[in-house]
């Protein structure tokens, strides 16, 4: 019989962090297969536990929503926590409103759905926002409620096989053949708008903002120089009920609206100057293109507005293409 002996002598204090660091592992690992067992969809209660997960993921308060999500989960959750909070028809496309104002809660807002209905999200499309914060994970999700909403205006149930990950921040949200469409957030409401396209000779994009929101430290004359060409600046239209401030805010929006529309064709960044905006008091907006680089073959275009709660304005633009 072979014994070894090693020549360490281990005092009292250190037996005792060792198995008390044993113990510890010991413990953690029972409760997260506890908890995994637990978190099983049969039972309609998901965490978003990861094959790392630590203690601290378990519980679910981790401080940067890191969602590594499980492969025993599975893809459909319904949600309920998102609110309807207006549908608008503009640049005939159909506009939905959705509204988030409480405080992300992962166990209340996942319930299992093995049906599938309209308001849905998919862990493909979670997964693309992954360690984002809090507030951008609640305006990711509502814009993807708000545009499945959409769908469901149009009877369009076939949209629910159809996933819509993020490929990145500029890029457009991803649409079935024969559909255009844009998202846009603000103060955890998110707006979607959907048209039918089947001809593929449009672009739409949408876009919202506050009324008054500019930033303290940027003063109002510096925000009108930063988003408007010389010839702007000498012609601010008056528009009823708004102040020019407010005027110049949603000169701004609809600027916004419009480059989501000619993004996928240039695929590039557009600067503010590089498009003229005059809003008018009927709803509607003149346009003109100053593109430095590129052009846009198009044949006509419809720019609404419309002032949302009295506190939202939500621009619309439809970019008919030759």
């Amino acid at each position: 019989m072979l014994s070894i002996s090693i020549g360490v002598k281990l005092s009292t204090p250190y037996i005792f962090v060792i198995i008390t660091f044993a113990w510890i592992l010991i413990a953690e690992t029972m409760l997260v297969r506890s908890f995994r067992k637990f978190c099983h969809p049969k039972f309609g209660f998901h965490l978003f536990l990861g094959r790392n997960a630590n203690l601290r993921a378990i519980v679910g308060i981790t401080q940067n929503m890191n969602l590594a999500l499980d492969n025993n989960v599975q893809s459909k959750f319904t949600l309920e926590h998102y609110q309807s909070i207006g549908s608008i028809d503009m640049c005939g496309a159909h506009i939905e409103v959705v509204s988030s104002k409480d405080s992300l809660n992962l166990s209340q807002l996942w319930s299992h759905s093995d049906e599938g209905s309209l308001g849905e999200v998919y862990k493909n499309e979670i997964a693309s926002v992954d360690g984002s914060s809090e507030n951008a994970l609640n305006d990711f999700i509502a814009g993807r409620v708000a545009v499945r909403r959409c769908f469901g205006h149009f009877n369009y149930k076939e949209a629910l096989k159809w996933h819509m990950p993020r490929a990145s921040k500029q890029s457009p949200i991803i649409l079935p053949p024969g559909w255009i469409g844009s998202i846009s957030h603000k103060d955890r409401i998110a707006v979607a708008g959907l048209k039918e396209n089947k001809r593929s000779t449009s672009n739409f994009g949408i876009d919202i903002e506050k009324k008054l929101s500019l930033n303290s430290y940027v003063s109002k004359e510096k925000f009108r120089e930063r988003i408007s060409t010389k010839h702007e600046l000498e012609i601010l239209p008056k528009i009823d009920g708004l102040t020019e401030d407010e005027t110049a805010r949603l000169r701004f929006s609809m600027k916004e609206a419009v480059y989501k529309s000619i993004y996928p064709i240039l695929q590039r960044y557009v600067g503010f100057k590089e498009v003229e905006v005059y809003p008018k008091s009927n709803g509607t907006a003149q346009v003109n293109f100053r593109l430095q680089n590129g052009t846009i073959e198009h044949v006509g275009y419809k720019a609404e507005w419309i002032l949302f709660q009295e506190q939202y304005f939500i621009t619309a633009f439809l970019l008919q293409i030759s």
